[in-house]
């Protein structure tokens, strides 16, 4: 049956940490990022700490791939640390077979001390850091399937298969039997456990090993009998019977687990499978844990203050280029450079105290300054009507996966449905309707994003009709009040605007022309 297995997935409270893994069935980069987006906000939703994704089929040497994942992480987190693997072999696309994610969230990316990944793609880490010298490695693993899903072609498979080939001619090494990686991948991955334990380091491994690791004829076996590694199947453990349960949705056995040292048992509050399709479109169970962050780490979380409090990020070069660009003048405009020059050129043994401390205390002014004269771009604007596009999309293609692989999902998807608070819709009957579907729903998706900020004050009109209708007179109280603030922030802007972008004085008052616009219509109207 499709649903929970294992401990009930519920909230989490502020002393459990939340470990998630799962196979996302790529990113799926070439739609500008929507179901990434829609990824990340499953993840924040579902409180996750720490998220392996693997699988992602995306290349990670290419820009734009960097480019549009740290984006969307900074829009969708307060904090985040994102730790990625592929393969070394070169690509063009964005598309990539195989590879590995790991999303580090919120507070507990104040422990993270150190993070890395496998050069052919097969695994990250990240260490997060305890008390008293305490050090916990999440390691995310993917092995590919024990036979390529086609014989020729570009699979994860392959790309492993031309990893190893590779690095074996780089080191002129003879390969008697072929790459064969599989059974690359579980030599290489004991012997970097291995490595691990013998620095004093608890380890939680997360992975889709493509294999029955607990049946006895698994290789992998050496994971539980290994007197170094001493790993226990904690969901298995916690719940038999999902030693038996299909975590693929096309298949019989159990193919993704969570594994943790025997140190680590003690800390386990919660975990289990999470139903096919239930927050993310793949056909792979997703498995979570819930430790007991004070048992887990010796100590709970140090709260990270919000983004929304710094002037700007480093992360975006814009800010950063006027940033440095407004401080050179700042800095200049105080004759600081001279006077630096001025205390350089003083001996060694007769320095100038007051001297520096006004050059101390003038490089700070300068900087805050500067930050201050730094202000984020502007973001799309979001709407009820995009929101509900996008969440349509997804649900369509969920139903189309449930076509595909003849499983019925309508449970997941109504449950879905009302989790969004969606206008009900029927779902097409066959493969060729939703196709069909799926299509128009993208087209509307793309006429709202274009026309984003009408949208968005015609949604509000709307819903605070609807409220006011409903006897609701002070939530519609409020939109109105937020229609007009954002109404007036605009006018400011083009004020601002019409002020002029280079100007550095403020002004009192406005004389406005006779002949301008009298009405907000008028004035906000860009032909005027």
């Amino acid at each position: 049956m499709n649903i929970d297995s294992g401990d009930r997935f519920g909230p989490l409270d502020e002393f459990s940490t939340r470990f998630l893994f799962g196979n996302i069935n790529g990113l799926q980069l070439r739609d500008k990022g929507t179901r990434l987006q829609q990824v990340f906000r499953e993840i924040h939703g579902l409180q996750a700490d720490h998220t392996g994704l693997v699988e992602i089929n995306t290349n990670m040497h290419h820009f734009e791939a960097n480019q549009l994942l740290y984006k969307t992480a900074r829009e969708e987190f307060t904090h985040s640390v994102l730790t990625s693997a592929t393969s070394q072999t070169p690509c063009d696309s964005l598309f990539k077979p195989g590879g590995v994610l790991s999303v580090t969230r919120d507070n507990l990316v104040g422990r993270l001390i150190d993070k890395g990944s496998d050069s052919m793609g097969r695994w990250t880490f990240c260490k997060y850091a305890g008390k008293n010298g305490k050090v916990i490695t999440v390691v995310t693993v993917y092995q590919v399937c024990m036979r390529p899903t086609n014989v020729v072609g570009n699979t994860a498979f392959h790309q492993q298969q031309l990893s190893i080939a590779t690095e074996a001619q780089d080191n002129d090494v003879e390969l008697t039997h072929g790459p064969q990686p599989r059974i690359r991948f579980h030599n290489d991955l004991v012997n970097f456990l291995r490595r691990l334990r013998r620095k004093g380091e608890s380890i939680v491994l997360m992975g889709d090993f493509n294999d029955d690791i607990c049946s006895g004829s698994s290789p992998m076996q050496r994971l539980f009998q290994d007197r170094d590694l001493q790993f226990v199947d904690i969901i298995g453990r916690c719940h038999p019977h999902t030693q038996s349960l299909s975590t693929y949705i096309r298949g019989t056995k159990r193919l993704d687990f969570i594994l943790i040292t025997q140190d680590l048992v003690p800390a386990v509050r919660h975990c289990g499978y999470l139903p096919f399709h239930s927050h993310f479109r793949t056909d792979h169970r997703f498995a979570f844990i819930d430790f007991q962050t004070a048992t887990l780490f010796g100590n709970l979380h140090t709260k990270l203050a919000p983004n929304s409090l710094r002037d700007f990020t480093s992360k975006d070069p814009k800010q950063v280029q006027k940033y440095l660009l407004e401080k050179y003048r700042l800095l200049q405009d105080r004759n600081f450079f001279s006077r630096m020059n001025r205390l350089d050129d003083l001996p060694i043994d007769d320095p100038d105290h007051y001297l520096a401390e006004q050059l101390d205390k003038c490089w700070v002014e300068c900087s805050l300054l500067a930050a201050n004269r730094c202000k984020a771009r502007r973001r799309e604007w979001w709407s009820i009507p995009l929101h509900q596009a996008i969440e349509k999309k997804s649900l369509l293609q969920s139903h189309l996966s449930g076509l595909r692989t003849k499983r019925d999902l309508s449970e997941a998807i109504a449950a879905r449905l009302a989790k969004f608070n969606l206008p009900p819709f029927e779902l097409p009957e066959t493969v060729e309707a939703t196709k069909q579907a799926l299509r128009q729903v993208q087209q509307v998706i793309a006429e709202i994003r274009r026309e984003s900020k009408s949208v968005r004050e015609q949604s509000q009109l709307d819903q605070a009709r609807l409220l006011a209708f409903a006897g609701r007179k002070s939530d519609a109280e409020i939109l109105e009040i937020i229609r007009k603030k954002e109404a007036q922030a605009e006018r400011w802007r083009r004020i601002s605007f019409l002020q002029g972008k280079k100007s550095r004085n403020q002004f009192s008052n406005v004389e406005v022309p006779a002949s301008w616009p009298t009405t907000q219509a008028e004035f906000l109207d860009p032909d005027v």
